[in-house]
């Protein structure tokens, strides 16, 4: 008890305050969607939704009777992510094919027949 006022007669009311904005900000953001996909003032839609009792009604109507020819799409079109075309590799020449065989025998990843043999294939491709 706060100076002989039971706390627990706090909760209704702060409920009731709670509620009220929630459903202000609520009429506020349907009016203002509305009126945006109809193509009219979104300002004005809000300022009619919170003056009036029935402005929620009111832009609902004016967004339905709006021209059709001034509706935008509700959302901007997808289009397909436009990504650069992968080019060929080029292709290696045989001066790098030996650099690169040759350090992979130095590195005794592969045995001296196989680096012959890579060998006589690289020089017989030139």
């Amino acid at each position: 008890m706060m100076g002989g006022f039971p706390v627990f007669f706090l909760f209704p009311f702060a409920f009731v305050f709670v509620f009220g904005i929630f459903t202000t900000i609520r009429r506020m953001r349907m009016a203002r969607n509305m009126a945006a996909r109809a193509g009219l003032d979104q300002n004005a839609a809000g300022a009619i939704s919170m003056l009036s009792p029935n402005g929620l009604d009111a832009t609902y109507l004016a967004a339905s009777l709006a021209p059709r020819a001034q509706h935008p799409p509700p959302y901007p079109p997808q289009y397909p992510p436009q990504y650069p075309t992968p080019t060929a590799a080029q292709p290696k020449t045989a001066e790098q094919r030996l650099t690169e065989l040759v350090e992979l025998k130095d590195k005794g990843l592969i045995t001296e027949a196989e680096f012959l043999q890579r060998r006589e294939q690289i020089l017989g491709s030139i």
